[in-house]
């Protein structure tokens, strides 16, 4: 086995002496409700995710991600995602890309014509942060809720599957946004 990175005792141990102890105390009430009879700082870890797929609001595109979760136990992981950014077609550009008979295309500025650097043709790139609570419902479906923040707030119903201990397909539903996603777990 390797040794482990000093990197990852740091956040470890940073987890457990400050992270860890304000969760318990907040959240401890409320998980003995849910009939946790044990809301101490053993039961809590930490995890994290990568992952891409497809998102839409107001228009579609690829999305990606990388998050770090606090977990309780095997059942309720709180997601916090300080880099979800999302590539898509900029709708409300002047530019476009003007294929000619030859196959070969250029980068235009449809309000005169003039061909233009093909940078300016380049997707629309969102870069926000996301926030999610997910609880596990039977064997390896999750549902829960989150916002996706940036411009502004909007907030989404979340739901997955786990396919095996690495890999999992999840989705997100909301008023203004949807995505669908292949995440890889740590």
């Amino acid at each position: 086995m390797a040794p482990m990175p000093p990197e990852v005792g740091i956040l470890m141990t940073i987890n457990r002496k400050y992270v860890a102890p304000v969760i318990a105390v907040l959240t401890g009430p409320s998980l003995q409700a849910f009939g946790d009879t044990d809301p101490s700082l053993s039961n809590w870890g930490f995890g994290a995710h990568m992952s891409g797929g497809y998102a839409f609001e107001g228009v579609e595109g690829a999305e990606f991600e990388i998050a770090g979760a606090l977990k309780y136990k095997d059942w309720l992981r709180v997601n916090l995602i300080p880099l979800n950014i999302v590539l898509s077609e900029d709708e409300d550009s002047p530019f476009f890309n003007d294929t000619f008979s030859n196959g070969q295309s250029r980068c235009r500025d449809s309000r005169n014509g003039q061909f233009v650097d093909d940078a300016e043709c380049g997707p629309d790139i969102d870069y926000r942060g996301a926030a999610e609570a997910q609880f596990l419902l039977a064997d390896r479906f999750w549902f829960g809720g989150g916002a996706v923040i940036g411009e502004g707030a909007s907030p989404f119903a979340t739901a997955g599957v786990t396919l095996t201990k690495n890999f999992g397909l999840y989705a997100r539903i909301g008023d203004e946004y949807a995505a669908a996603q292949l995440r890889l777990v740590f």
